[in-house]
């Protein structure tokens, strides 16, 4: 699906469509939660934030070199973003380091005789 985004000859059309489909893959498994473990699905939630804070990144910096090209700006908006994926990298740790498998994620965990599975 990315790849359509190549055959789209304007930046500022890319950018757009890009936006548009990440928002929307963001939004529609956010609520259908298509994985087994709830963890797998914060992470995936988690990691498509970074991907729309990649494509509005991308947007700044067209904006940025269409104006004043502001090396500072540029600068800043890069430290931003390595600090978003050294968030998400310890998020992902985190969840896998705490629930990642254990008795936690087992959905018969805790029912006993007679309970109804």
């Amino acid at each position: 699906l990315s790849s359509v985004l190549l055959a789209i000859t304007d930046p500022t059309v890319q950018l757009l469509v890009a936006l548009a489909v990440s928002v929307s893959f963001v939004v529609a498994f956010r609520e259908l939660k298509p994985f087994y473990e709830h963890e797998t699905d914060m992470v995936y939630y988690v990691c498509g934030w970074q991907i729309i804070l990649c494509v509005i990144s991308l947007a700044f910096m067209s904006m940025i070199e269409a104006s004043d090209n502001s090396f500072e700006l540029q600068v800043s908006v890069s430290l931003v973003m390595l600090a978003a994926n050294l968030m998400i990298i310890g998020v992902a740790i985190n969840v896998f380091r705490s629930g990642g498998g254990g008795e936690g994620t087992d959905v018969n965990a805790g029912a006993g005789e007679g309970a109804d599975v």
